[in-house]
């Protein structure tokens, strides 16, 4: 399971670059409201490329938060202290440190409660990876369209 939240993590981090990048590119289309052949194209040309291009930054904005919301850190609620969260461990004194490793081998439960945890980090960083790839599609459209519209007029 630590695999697969690291293969999650490594996933969004890869998306999240690539998107900036586009995105950062993309956003130099918005001098084309400035050009002569678009303050002289027709209202409807003017209204569709608006709408598209707001469609296309209200759409990056929500793909970004997908992949960095797979990338935030789980908070820690609960009460329970484990052997291998690792802010447990760091504000934990050596000898309580040692009982909680003797505790932990110990209590079945404890190894259950950390696998149903770690299932539950997977899951959502499942969840808004897959979002977030979902919400790809309308990105690539949505830029393709603008760009074929900029150059073919």
């Amino acid at each position: 399971m630590q695999n697969q939240i690291s293969s999650f993590d490594n996933k969004a981090s890869i998306f999240l670059a690539a998107i900036g990048i586009v995105f950062a590119l993309a956003i130099s289309l918005f001098d084309v409201f400035q050009y002569d052949w678009f303050i002289e194209a027709t209202n409807t040309f003017q209204t569709t490329f608006r709408v598209l291009y707001c469609a296309f930054i209200v759409n990056s904005i929500i793909l970004h938060l997908m992949h960095v919301l797979v990338l935030l850190p789980r908070k820690h609620n609960e009460n329970k202290q484990y052997a291998n969260y690792y802010k447990d461990v760091s504000l934990c004194e050596r000898d309580k440190l040692n009982e909680i490793f003797n505790e932990y081998s110990k209590n079945d439960d404890l190894l259950m409660d950390q696998i149903k945890i770690n299932a539950n980090i997977c899951a959502r960083k499942h969840r808004f990876l897959n979002a977030g790839i979902i919400l790809f599609i309308p990105f690539i459209i949505l830029l393709s369209m603008l760009i074929l519209i900029t150059v073919l007029i």
